[in-house]
């Protein structure tokens, strides 16, 4: 190679070289000018709850407690919520409650000592339902103990109200029920029920009036929710009383008349005109009253006046996966799995059908999330709950024990039952180092707790009695693994694996209970 081309070469590599580190130099300035341009992160969803106690008897024994759903699985049937819980001390007070979604479902619950002859209302002023509450929510609640005493202001004021409004006309303003009695007691069923249902579309007609009235002042997706809801009450109400055939005792002689009423308003029943399946999925309660009617309609199938039958878990799943698809087939799925007892009394094979009919939605991910969960031999929840002496004990410290826990609550007669079972036995292990009865109180005060405790009428001197404590150092056990009735039973295995949240019931069967604990150790 001449010299003149050794050059020329050597010039033509320089000039890769540099446009090279041109290009490498420039394509870090824009990804330097982008991450700039990107900003700190979103805020977090929330909403401001302000409380103010408009009388001072407001504050005696005050508590303030708000949950907000996981998972978006808006439903009655769902416990698992992320939790606040705050003792109201002064006339004001400030609540920031962090949403899940943009529009999110909050339980609320104000309770202050009750006074004899009150306004039962004034127990729990906010009601049980929970509120629409969307982000940028500031909600000024007024609480008084005059009648009806809850009033809102601040910029979520026409909505509170609206829901309020509703909710109570839902709750009071179908009145009387005497035409229709009258016309049970005449053997006129069919008449009976129909004029039942002229007071329930009298009542959803109003309630759909009330929301008219609001609905230029609120947004679009909370009217729309709102009316969905309302639907969903009204047809709920429809489902109840024609499920039933009046005040008898024996429903046998209004069984055909019922049925057929009912299969007139709900045999071929669709989802109406409304097809947005992400409005009927996020409504707190349309995803219920489906599960309700579907429930009724395959029992009305399965029976005769001579003979009245439940429908199956796998009769009610089949149906729902033949007759729904996508987020709300997967809800009702997750509803029905919740409905049976939360999957603790279903075969190893219907658990399998079921979450195998699910989807890949966020419900159908929330089956198998919670399957998983109360599989055996998986790891338990970690808990740390708190003994009579204030100690935190926690799951680990407990490892070598086959442990059998019963969660209970003061003032529960089923609770009371079951320890008066399970004291002998617990009597009966007590010597043997592999086993260990542990007795929780899910109370909400630690003196009513210790108070109960010493009392033994719900544990004994041979179980260990531990507490879920309180506001937010309260352990979400219960809520883990969606727990909603009591007394309720959990067996963990020595090395801290699940066996069962439904482990044979020693008020009906002694034996099969310690047979189940012999074969668990």
């Amino acid at each position: 190679m001449n010299v003149n081309n050794h050059r020329f070469m050597k010039c033509i590599k320089l000039k890769i070289r540099w446009r090279l580190l041109f290009a490498c130099t420039l394509f870090l300035l824009i990804s330097a000018s982008l991450a700039g341009q990107a900003g700190p992160a979103a805020p977090p969803l929330q909403a401001v709850i302000d409380l103010i106690a408009e009388d001072s008897s407001m504050l005696e024994d005050a508590v303030f407690r708000y949950e907000t759903l996981k998972g978006g699985v808006n439903s009655l049937y769902s416990l698992q919520a992320n939790a606040g819980e705050e003792k109201i001390t002064g006339r004001e007070s400030r609540h920031v409650i962090l949403l899940p979604e943009a529009y999110s479902y909050v339980r609320l619950s104000y309770k202050a000592a009750y006074h004899q002859g009150e306004d039962p209302d004034l127990r729990q002023p906010l009601g049980v339902d929970p509120w629409l509450l969307q982000d940028g929510d500031t909600v000024v609640i007024h609480l008084s103990r005059r009648k009806n005493g809850v009033w809102f202001s601040g910029n979520a004021a026409t909505k509170m109200t609206c829901m309020l409004r509703i909710r109570r006309k839902f709750r009071n303003g179908i009145g009387s029920f005497s035409r229709s009695n009258n016309l049970y007691r005449q053997a006129r069923y069919s008449e009976a029920l129909e004029a039942k249902k002229q007071q329930f579309d009298s009542l959803y007609t109003v309630c759909s009036g009330i929301l008219n009235e609001y609905r230029p002042q609120i947004s679009a997706r909370a009217a729309a929710l709102l009316a969905t809801d309302c639907l969903a009450y009204y047809y709920t109400m429809m489902v109840n009383h024609f499920s039933l055939a009046g005040d008898e005792p024996d429903l046998r002689a209004s069984f055909d008349d019922t049925k057929k009423v009912f299969m007139r308003y709900f045999g071929s029943f669709k989802e109406g005109n409304n097809r947005d399946e992400g409005l009927l999925t996020q409504s707190y309660f349309y995803a219920d009253f489906l599960l309700k009617k579907d429930m009724a309609l395959l029992a009305f199938r399965n029976s005769s006046a001579d003979a009245f039958r439940k429908c199956t878990f796998e009769e009610l799943t089949d149906f729902i996966a033949r007759n729904y698809q996508g987020m709300l087939r997967d809800k009702l799925l997750l509803l029905a799995f919740y409905r049976s007892g939360k999957g603790k009394n279903l075969t190893e094979k219907e658990l399998s059908q079921s979450i195998d009919k699910a989807g890949d939605s966020r419900y159908g991910r929330a089956l198998r999330e919670y399957a998983t969960r109360i599989s055996a031999g998986i790891p338990a929840y970690n808990f740390s709950l708190w003994d009579e002496a204030g100690k935190v004990v926690r799951l680990a410290d407990l490892r070598g024990k086959l442990l059998v826990m019963d969660f209970w609550f003061t003032g529960c007669h089923g609770c009371t039952l079951m320890a008066e079972k399970l004291k002998p036995l617990a009597g009966k292990y007590k010597d043997n180092p592999r086993v260990l009865f542990i007795s929780v109180s899910i109370d909400r005060k630690r003196d009513q707790w210790l108070r109960s405790v010493k009392e033994e009428k719900y544990s004994g001197k041979h179980e260990l009695n531990l507490w879920l404590g309180t506001g937010t150092g309260r352990c979400p056990l219960p809520e883990y693994y969606n727990f909603d009735s009591y007394p309720q039973l959990m067996v963990i295995s020595a090395d801290g694996k699940l066996i069962t949240t439904s482990p044979p019931d020693p008020r009906r069967s002694e034996e099969a209970f310690i047979s189940f604990i012999e074969g668990s150790l």
